[in-house]
């Protein structure tokens, strides 16, 4: 979208994925709309009730005011309606029972060529989406063996932290709350990850 930069997240936990990344940009400064399971945000601020789809990420858009949107982007939605925006600034691609090769490939392809694919390492449709990407790659795993083998950009937890990991250099992001299950831990990793791209990009910009 070139008024705004737009995330879009697929896959499981993506409600809770959205809603972090959303209150990264609004803690940036930035108005930031929002769709997902819960409804339509504008600033944290709800505007609608319940439901989710690509029709209601298109007419976010629309408002006046928004600087950035995050958009839950369901498979079933997307195979019904498309994706409800041409391109995003960053796509997510989370593991889970709402996986559907056509509409993940539709969220792929839509990234930017300066844009990013968060995507996790554990998922096995990874490789096959990567060759997909304009933007770049950044794998996400719950632990630093999971991406040990990547050369690419990474996010991983490790000692209750959660790091990034570029051309060999290794950044701690911040602390990872304890007793958290995988799944938890995983929405954390790539809301961090997304965090990571932002704060070198649009936050950076605007601040």
């Amino acid at each position: 979208n070139a008024r705004m930069p737009v995330v879009a997240v697929n896959g499981a936990g993506a409600a809770e994925i959205a809603r972090g990344i959303a209150a990264t940009l609004r803690a940036g400064g930035l108005c930031t709309g929002l769709t997902c399971d819960a409804g339509t945000f504008v600033n944290g601020v709800q505007t609608r009730r319940g439901g989710n789809t690509s029709r209601h990420a298109a007419d976010l858009l629309m408002h006046p005011l928004l600087e950035a949107a995050v958009a839950e982007t369901p498979s079933t939605a997307i195979l019904k309606e498309g994706l409800g925006f041409e391109e995003c600034l960053i796509a997510v691609l989370a593991a889970g029972v709402d996986d559907d090769p056509a509409a993940q490939r539709v969220v792929v392809e839509s990234v930017t060529p300066e844009g990013a694919l968060i995507v996790n390492a554990a998922a096995p449709v990874s490789a096959e989406w990567v060759a997909l990407c304009r933007g770049s790659v950044i794998h996400f795993s719950v632990s630093a063996d999971g991406v040990a083998n990547l050369s690419g950009p990474v996010v991983y937890a490790h000692n209750g932290s959660i790091f990034a990991r570029q051309n060999g250099v290794e950044t701690c992001l911040g602390p990872l709350a304890p007793e958290l299950a995988r799944e938890q831990v995983e929405c954390c990793l790539a809301v961090s990850a997304a965090e990571w791209i932002l704060r070198r990009s649009v936050l950076s910009a605007h601040a």
